[in-house]
């Protein structure tokens, strides 16, 4: 797998999406679904960073893997907000209750 090849070893060489989407000739938003597949379907440990250094890495030791999954649930936690979010705001406009989280399939 194309993307597997590219990924640096362990996060002091974090390479950002748009890297691998020149590298591959895809665009970011794929590089972040080949990436998800290839941890959530393929088993991979493939940790990502934001800020500076941002990137993917393959996970190589217990700071990569702490750093790689502070992340994942940093923007887990603002994927849940901008749910909490969207549906009250659903609620105002529509003037009625919408399915809670745990409801939509």
């Amino acid at each position: 797998d194309q993307l597997i090849a590219y990924l640096p070893l362990g996060r002091r060489y974090a390479t950002p999406a748009s890297e691998f989407a020149e590298n591959l000739g895809v665009s970011t938003r794929t590089v972040g679904q080949l990436v998800e597949r290839a941890i959530t379907e393929r088993g991979y440990a493939i940790g990502s960073m934001c800020g500076a250094d941002h990137g993917y890495f393959l996970i190589m030791d217990q700071e990569d893997a702490r750093i790689g999954v502070a992340h994942t649930v940093a923007r887990g936690r603002a994927i849940f907000a901008r749910i909490r979010a969207l549906q009250k705001n659903t609620e105002a406009v529509l003037q009625e209750p919408q399915p809670t989280l745990f409801e939509v399939s």
